[in-house]
């Protein structure tokens, strides 16, 4: 979602121009992009735009919503109050914390099922690991054991690792079971992902 305040004023110089108001992203439809009239007549045009970035608690498990500009101060969960960790990095769930993030979250999720066994689901992990931190909060990247949690196979019905889902707005939108070289797997990735 973008927020953008762009405030423009035709007349004046500086120290005669109105006081700028703030237009809370609740504002009506009507005043976005189109000009209204200050009191004094000035013509104010009104445009909403601001990154905000999605990032998961790694204590509670809770989703956060930060804005851009406020990545780099080191923001803290809202709902326990722990440090987030906005790196990006991909964060091991369970079966049942997998369903709550891909039900609730409002940027794509990438899930990475995998096995400690398997040999290609240990060549995929640092590729997953560097496109989860270059996308950082634009995408929420999970990890998920097969072999611990056998429920999540069954129920998206996972037959080869590793495999990658990519769920959209709480549905599955792409599926890829092998590892792909790594800007081919960028590339499906922002495919479904970044795509609006």
């Amino acid at each position: 979602m973008r927020l953008e305040m762009t405030l423009l004023f035709d007349g004046g110089p500086p120290s005669t121009r109105p006081r700028r108001r703030a237009v809370s992203r609740f504002a009506s439809r009507s005043l976005r992009g189109r000009p209204s009239r200050g009191i004094d007549g000035t013509e104010i045009v009104h445009k909403l735009r601001c990154t905000m970035h999605t990032f998961r608690c790694v204590q509670c498990g809770a989703l956060n919503r930060v804005p851009e500009k406020r990545v780099a101060q080191k923001p803290i969960c809202g709902q326990c109050k722990a440090r987030l960790d906005v790196s990006g990095a991909p964060q091991e769930v369970d079966a049942s914390e997998l369903e709550r993030v891909v039900a609730s979250s409002p940027v794509p999720v990438l899930v990475d099922v995998w096995a400690p066994w398997c040999g290609p689901c240990r060549l995929a992990s640092p590729v997953v690991g560097r496109l989860a931190k270059s996308r950082a909060g634009l995408l929420i990247v999970l990890k998920v054991n097969s072999d611990q949690h056998p429920e999540v196979s069954a129920k998206h019905r996972i037959s080869g690792i590793p495999a990658f889902l990519m769920f959209r707005r709480g549905v599955e939108a792409a599926r890829q079971v092998g590892l792909l070289p790594e800007a081919a797997f960028a590339r499906w990735v922002d495919g479904f992902a970044l795509a609006a």
